[in-house]
């Protein structure tokens, strides 16, 4: 079993995905606007891809609330992106010694 299999991408998250992680960052958020998240089934994929609009057609109506959320989804995607990167790294180096070794 490789590293990334015992890492979920966001991605693959469901709504219970989604409201773990909502929870853990913004536990005010997730107390205003969890029922929200659930109601919109708001998985992994959409939360990547929700806009400021979107926010507010779900009901999120304060302003500061739909940029943090926005923020906290987008430090999510890079501190996963940044992960991935650096487990391809260390694959490739890897990679490369044992190249190395076997010449």
């Amino acid at each position: 079993m490789s590293q990334v299999d015992n890492v979920t991408s966001p991605h693959r998250w469901d709504t219970n995905g989604v409201l773990k992680w909502l929870q853990k960052t913004e536990p005010q958020l997730f107390q205003l606007y969890g029922e929200l998240f659930v109601k919109h089934d708001v998985c992994g994929i959409v939360l990547m891809q929700l806009s400021d609009n979107q926010l507010l057609e779900m009901g999120v109506t304060d302003p500061t609330h739909r940029i943090e959320i926005l923020h906290q989804s987008m430090r999510l995607q890079i501190k996963y992106e940044i992960f991935c990167v650096k487990l391809l790294q260390k694959n490739i180096n890897i990679s490369s010694e044992s190249t190395v070794n076997s010449n």
